[in-house]
This record gives C-alpha cells, sequence and structure tokens, in this order.
C-alpha cells in the first residue's frame, strides 16, 4: 500500500502515543525546509525592524530605545509566541507546511518553547549555525539542539492532520480548545474525570461544577459543561 508520505523520501515517519492513547504517525521535517522557513520569519522580523527604526528615528534617543527592545522581543519572543499561541507554526513555518510538537505528539509548552528557541545561541556555535547543522545531521528525527534539549520535534503539518483525519473516517473531527491543550497532563486528567463521572452528577451539579472554569474558556458555564464533556471524549479517543 503506498503510503502518504512517500512524496517526501529523505525524511523518516514514526509513530509516537500521545498521553491520551492515540497513535500518530509524524514525519520529522529536514535541513531544507526548516531553513526556508528560518529565512521567511527572518525576512519577516527584518522588514519589521527596520520600518519601525525609520519612523522611530524621528524622535532620537528615545526612539532608538523602542528599536532595541523591539529587537530583544522579535529575536528571543517572536519564536515562542507563535509556537505556543498559534498551533506551533511561526509564519515561515506555516508557509513551509512545517509546526512544532513536543515528542509525544501534544502541542508546545511556554517553557519547553522557550528552552529551545534560548538554545539557537548555541546551535549557531561557533559560527554560521554548524552546531544546529551538525545535530541535524546527527539524529534521525532532525532535532538541533533546541529541540534535543527541550523534547520537541518539527513535523510537517499536513501529513498530521492527514493522519488525525484517516484515523476515524466516520467520526466528526472535534478540536481541543487551546486552553485545554495547554493544561498540564495532571489537569487534563481532571477533564477526562470529570466527563466520566459527569452522568453519576445531576444538570445542576455538572453545570457548577463547570462553571469553576468557565472563565477560563470564555464561556458560560452551560457551554463550559458541554465543551469539558466534548473535550473529555476527545482525549479518552472516543
Amino acid at each position: 500500500m503506498p503510503s502518504i508520505y512517500s512524496s517526501i523520501p529523505v525524511d523518516t515517519s514514526y509513530a509516537v502515543e500521545t498521553p491520551e492513547g492515540v497513535e500518530l504517525v509524524i514525519t520529522p521535517a529536514g535541513l531544507c525546509p526548516r531553513a526556508l522557513a528560518y529565512l521567511i520569519d527572518f525576512g519577516i522580523r527584518a522588514v519589521v525592524l527596520l520600518l519601525v527604526s525609520i519612523a522611530s528615528s524621528f524622535i532620537g534617543s528615545v526612539g532608538t530605545g523602542i528599536t532595541l527592545v523591539l529587537y530583544f522581543l522579535a529575536e528571543w519572543f517572536y519564536p515562542v509566541f507563535f509556537e505556543v499561541y498559534k498551533e506551533g507554526a511561526t509564519p515561515g513555518k506555516k508557509a513551509m507546511g512545517l509546526l512544532v510538537l513536543h515528542d509525544d505528539g501534544t502541542p508546545l509548552r511556554f517553557s519547553t518553547s522557550m528552552i529551545r528557541n534560548l538554545l539557537r545561541v548555541v546551535d549557531f556555535m561557533p559560527f554560521g549555525y554548524f552546531a544546529g547543522v551538525l545535530s541535524l545531521s546527527l539524529n534521525k528525527q532532525y532535532k538541533r539542539l533546541g529541540d534535543l534539549s527541550a523534547g520537541t520535534v518539527v513535523v510537517y503539518s499536513q501529513e498530521l492532520d492527514q493522519d488525525l483525519d484517516n484515523s476515524n473516517p466516520n467520526s466528526v473531527h472535534f478540536v481541543l480548545p487551546k486552553e485545554i491543550q495547554l493544561l498540564s497532563l495532571e489537569h487534563q486528567k481532571a477533564v477526562i474525570e470529570f466527563g466520566e463521572r459527569s452522568q453519576s452528577f445531576s444538570d445542576a451539579r455538572q453545570i457548577e461544577l463547570a462553571g469553576i472554569v468557565s472563565s477560563l474558556l470564555s464561556t458560560s458555564d452551560q457551554e463550559a459543561r458541554e465543551t469539558l464533556i466534548q473535550s473529555a471524549n476527545k482525549l479518552m479517543g472516543r
């Protein structure tokens, strides 16, 4: 049977089991698409910084300070923001069909994204991203040093989506709310427990308990109950 990954012969696919017991086949992305994604992101940051520096040049030293602060944020927090809050992909990665996940297939947390991006400075040593390229070349999952330290992997998003959609073609694909995805494993287990025990509670009691997290989900108590039950079913692979 032909593989859906046959169009990407250079990269190797492998299966991971998520904490919810769902098996995913992911395809790590190699050097070329990741380099192109980096160049796209670099170009975006460069254009924004150039425009800001031109505009701020009219207000003297204050403008210089603003430019330096923006440069710091763009260099260190640009990738973190997109990887954590924009489905694991910077604009460059999204353009190349890539995203970043934990090794177990779960979405990135803020702490792990910070680790993988702060260690880019090590990947650049001793010059020209040499350490990062060397690391990519020496492991089958194409991980740079930041990925190895943070326990993350850069994968092809299209193939991952196809694998999720094909895993149960007769079911409706329910996407976990971002607030649920960012919960710790312990808190996700609490969501599952709520879903399993909800039938033993009255509707009023279910809504009362769901009201504890309704502000986190930015919904009413009733909508929070439905979201928690749907999320629990999804986390259990139903």
